[in-house]
């Protein structure tokens, strides 16, 4: 028996200005796992999801379902957005709609979706 950690990118939830390097990035969802593994099966028994800076490195810990939830949408719209498939407008309208204040710490900032597309 032995544990493996396994980590999980899900993309990029939403331009954001980090509040550590002050850069303007996308913040990055992503999923930590721990698992222990009995002879060939692995069993989960351990998960955290954090947004994080890819310039910096600064993670924000998401603790509630709700927050996860809430994640995991931004970054199908802000993929979405990305791809072309939605304008700015409606993708502005989205993202105030899924309430990031939440679990960020400050505002994320409206003139850095012109960087997004």
């Amino acid at each position: 028996m032995f544990i493996r950690r396994t980590l999980k990118k899900f993309g990029p939830a939403m331009p954001f200005n980090c509040l550590n390097c002050k850069n303007d990035v996308y913040m990055n969802l992503i999923r930590i796992r721990k698992w222990f593994v009995v002879l060939i099966y692995p069993i989960p028994f351990y998960s955290k999801y954090f947004l994080k800076c890819n310039t910096c490195g600064w993670t924000i810990r998401l603790t509630s379902r709700e927050q996860i939830q809430a994640a995991k949408q931004l970054c199908q719209v802000t993929l979405a957005f990305n791809k072309g498939e939605m304008t700015k407008e409606k993708y502005l309208e989205a993202v105030q709609g899924l309430k990031p204040e939440q679990f960020m710490p400050a505002r994320p900032n409206p003139e850095l979706m012109k960087q997004a597309a």
